[in-house]
């Protein structure tokens, strides 16, 4: 996909929708969007689609719970992991991330419901680690102490009851390949790729422009949109 053949060539990095396109078959864009929020619609606009509107729902939207704004760019220097070689890269520090992420937010208690929460990775390397690193965790959903004895109170004992919740339930998690056309309220998205330094002037970051590119197209239907990656990468 990086090498200018198989670019030029076999376009790669073109979906079958934009060849058609290019083929010259008549195609037709919704301009109004019913998804986004218009704080994270804004920088879809800058990048993809100029002429997006936001109809008046998305303005009625609740404030997200548990945090101040509706997009994050987390920059770090934390380098990424695997050989040099390797195919699929991935990010320990990401993954750390990621996992305090994902019990933030289903700490909350408004996106508990299955699939509320997305994950996306740039690599399938990456997709293995957060997936290990999810999968037996559990978070406890209890009752305050207060709210129990009002419960009792009013006869309700058999319902106050403690319940672990399985994580890796509640969280859809995938490549941004694979995520396009999806729904989440929050998406968190890691790109995975780091120098460790802050110098990048001679680092390169391969087909993940192309990734980056699937990665905005995914935010499209999220209320939340957490990207980490390091941004200084060209």
């Amino acid at each position: 996909m990086d090498s200018k053949r198989g670019s030029q060539l076999f376009k790669f990095d073109r979906s079958l929708m934009e060849r058609l396109a290019d083929g010259g078959m008549p195609m037709s864009q919704i301009n109004v969007q019913r998804r986004m929020r218009p704080s994270i619609s804004t920088f879809i606009r800058k990048i993809l689609y100029p002429k997006l509107e936001d109809n008046d729902i998305v303005h009625r939207y609740p404030p997200v719970q548990g945090v101040r704004d509706d997009v994050y760019f987390v920059d770090h220097t934390n380098r990424e992991n695997g050989t040099e070689d390797s195919v699929s890269k991935f990010n320990n520090y990401e993954v750390e991330m990621i996992r305090d992420l994902v019990l933030y937010f289903l700490r909350q208690g408004t996106y508990s419901g299955p699939g509320d929460i997305a994950v996306l990775c740039a690599y399938l390397g990456q997709l293995q680690k957060v997936r290990a690193a999810l999968r037996d965790l559990k978070i406890a959903v209890a009752l305050d102490e207060r709210d129990e004895e009002q419960m009792v109170r009013q006869g309700f004992a058999d319902d106050v009851t403690f319940e672990e919740v399985v994580v890796a339930k509640h969280i859809r998690l995938g490549t941004v390949d694979i995520f396009q056309g999806q729904e989440a309220k929050i998406v968190i998205v890691s790109l995975v790729r780091n120098t460790g330094t802050c110098e990048t002037n001679s680092a390169s970051i391969g087909f993940l422009k192309t990734r980056w590119k699937l990665a905005i197209r995914s935010v499209l239907l999220s209320q939340l949109f957490v990207h980490v990656t390091q941004s200084k990468l060209k």
